[in-house]
């Protein structure tokens, strides 16, 4: 009998120039391929993306946000790729750790960067992902409902994508201690 592929959750966080999906447009994408048995670290990817030409320039929020954090000041220097070449270079990185249909896409807020994401691929992206998703959001809401311990949720040092990836591996990885401490 053969040993069934390895699961993989790919703990994904996006920029974006505001927070409507069909006008905004994704300006920075993250991801941390981790084995879901260990929470063991498998790779990254990281990847900025030129604001498509329908973009509007970013809301105030965005503004304020990514001025404070350095964003747009470094997206303007750079020659970056376009929308298209950065969620083909995601594609190929989840492609190669995990076969088609079983890409599973877990982070704060998930669903918010799956839309950007559909869109910005023109579904060609999303068509490839398991339907399952994992909220981590979620468990915070859950933790606080129940009075349980939660890993803090002080601002994330630049509020950019990699470091929100981080954030929410080691939400997870609380969880998942949490969850074996109360087994034993």
């Amino acid at each position: 009998m053969s040993e069934s592929p390895r699961s993989i959750w790919f703990i994904t966080d996006i920029k974006t120039t505001g927070l409507d999906k069909d006008k905004d447009s994704v300006v920075e994408i993250a991801s941390i391929a981790v084995d879901t048995k260990t929470l063991h670290e498998l790779g990254r990817f990281h990847t900025f993306a030129s604001p498509a030409k329908y973009a509007r320039f970013p809301d105030s929020r965005n503004l304020r946000m990514n001025s404070w954090n350095g964003l747009w000041e470094w997206l303007a220097e750079r020659d970056i790729p376009d929308q298209k070449q950065a969620v083909t270079a995601f594609k190929d990185f989840l492609e190669q750790q995990q076969p088609i249909g079983k890409i599973t896409l877990a982070g704060d807020s998930v669903h918010f960067d799956l839309g950007f994401l559909n869109v910005m691929s023109d579904g060609m992206l999303t068509s490839r992902l398991n339907h399952r998703v994992i909220n981590i959001s979620t468990f915070r809401d859950t933790f606080a409902e129940w009075g349980l311990p939660w890993v803090s949720d002080d601002k994330i040092p630049g509020h950019r994508a990699m470091a929100v990836a981080e954030k929410s591996l080691e939400k997870l990885r609380h969880t998942k201690s949490f969850m074996q401490n109360v087994n034993q």
